[in-house]
């Protein structure tokens, strides 16, 4: 089994949060692509799949991030209207390979 990694920043203004993805990675592909130093994440992502409310059992997507074409890549920064998002913003990034990792992000008192 693969290990996943990654980092999220979360900032907010008046109106939005806004999620961006810092850096992903795996251990199985990371392996694969040893020669390749200088990839960029986003081409070791299938998709990402995001719960503005996540509760910490149940992961409830409302936005889903998968490329139409092998060639493009997820955006890696997506942004919310505040009264959308609840107490734990989590996303869920799924390799190339089908493994998948959440990322949960505990928001300050709106």
């Amino acid at each position: 089994m693969a290990t996943l990694t990654g980092a999220l920043d979360v900032s907010c203004d008046d109106e939005h949060f806004t999620i961006t993805i810092k850096r992903f990675s795996s251990s199985d592909i990371a392996v694969q692509l040893s020669g390749f130093p200088n990839l960029d994440w986003r081409s070791l992502v299938a998709y990402v799949a995001i719960d503005p409310d996540y509760d910490g059992s149940h992961f409830d997507a409302v936005l889903i991030d998968k490329p139409e074409h092998p060639t493009e890549f997820v955006k890696g920064i997506y942004s919310f209207p505040q009264n959308e998002v609840g107490g734990t913003i989590a996303v869920q990034i799924t390799d190339i390979f089908g493994e998948s990792v959440i990322l949960a992000h505990q928001c300050a008192s709106q």
